[in-house]
């Protein structure tokens, strides 16, 4: 259960941060598209789909540069530094629920090692879908009506 209880702080964090960066670049896509919809719906079909790969194609090597510059940055901060000195990272004994399924693996016999953490990863993703539903269902004016 401890186990359990710890592994939550590592699966959240990954959720979190990967979920912002969707988030993130869906507005960025989201608002180019919204705000040239017409002209640039107009290449081809009216399509939102046509506008997102054009955008994504078109846009990256901007973002890529920016990121660049600033991990630069953030690298030569005194605190990464440090981090990276004393050999800072996820080590194999830290456990997170990834690491309590890949130990699950090699057991067979003990299925409870594999669903247990298993179950928990499926719950909080489904829990965190349903909220971002609501927050949907709750932030479309279309259905406000």
């Amino acid at each position: 259960m401890a186990g359990m209880i710890h592994g939550t702080r590592t699966a959240m964090l990954v959720g979190i941060i990967s979920m912002g960066i969707s988030v993130i670049i869906g507005i960025f896509l989201g608002a180019l598209a919204g705000y040239y919809g017409d002209r640039v719906a107009v290449v081809k079909n009216p399509s939102i789909m046509i506008v997102m790969i054009i955008i994504g194609f078109t846009s990256w090597t901007g973002i890529a540069k920016y990121t660049r510059a600033e991990l630069l940055k953030v690298r030569s901060l005194e605190y990464i530094q440090a981090a990276q000195s004393l050999g800072y990272s996820m080590r194999p004994e830290d456990v997170t629920w990834g690491s309590m399924l890949s130990t699950a693996r090699d057991n067979f016999s003990a299925w409870w090692l594999a669903i247990i953490p298993g179950f928990a990863i499926f719950i909080t993703v489904t829990l965190f879908n349903l909220l971002g539903e609501g927050l949907n269902d709750a932030m479309d004016p279309k259905l406000r009506q």
